[in-house]
């Protein structure tokens, strides 16, 4: 009996909590959907997340100081999560994702990717904005810390890698290397947030 017990308390990934509007959860043995605003479900590592029309949900990473808020028609899914590192993906639609806690400068290894289906997109710590489609992804860093880090290569030549700093956007389109960061103004990261 320990055994039946044991194995999805070791499978949980996560915390979804559905704000507003309606979502789905669509995993190899289920497929939710949400409609009660302050709805809690725990996601497994292959569950999907799929928001609807007027949509905010908040997804807590299982023993991290990660969060992801996940915007109106998107579509989301966990990936494998261990102590030292996240991977998830973010197939359309636009998300935040706060990762929080101390820099290591020495290491070259993200603590936070999310894979969209145009980039790859690396963290250490920070606070920013993702927006994907099927031909583009774009990033906005919109963290508080001078030395926050968020990187972006083609999925397709993740060698070609550019760090995007505090308060800059890149976009990267389908099969092309990411736009060199622009600034962009205190109003217009306000409006994409």
């Amino acid at each position: 009996m320990t055994a039946i017990y044991a194995d999805p308390v070791q499978a949980q990934q996560g915390l979804l909590l559905l704000e507003k509007g309606s979502t789905k959860v669509i995993g190899p043995k289920r497929t939710l959907l949400l409609r009660k605003p302050g709805t809690k479900i725990v996601l497994q590592p292959s569950d999907r997340v799929q928001t609807g029309k007027d949509t905010s949900v908040k997804i807590k990473i299982r023993g991290k100081p990660e969060l992801i808020e996940l915007s109106s028609r998107s579509f989301f899914r966990m990936g494998k999560i261990t102590r030292q590192t996240s991977s998830v993906s973010l197939l359309t639609g636009k998300a935040r994702f706060k990762i929080q806690g101390k820099l290591k400068k020495k290491t070259k290894k993200k603590r936070f990717q999310i894979r969209t289906v145009t980039a790859l997109v690396g963290v250490r710590g920070t606070d920013f904005v993702v927006g994907a489609s099927n031909t583009q992804t774009s990033i906005l860093n919109i963290s508080k810390m001078p030395d926050s880090i968020v990187s972006v290569a083609p999925i397709k030549m993740p060698d070609i890698e550019i760090e995007v700093p505090k308060n800059n956007a890149s976009t990267v389109s389908q099969d092309s290397t990411p736009t060199a960061p622009v600034e962009v103004a205190p109003k217009l990261r306000q409006q994409i947030v």
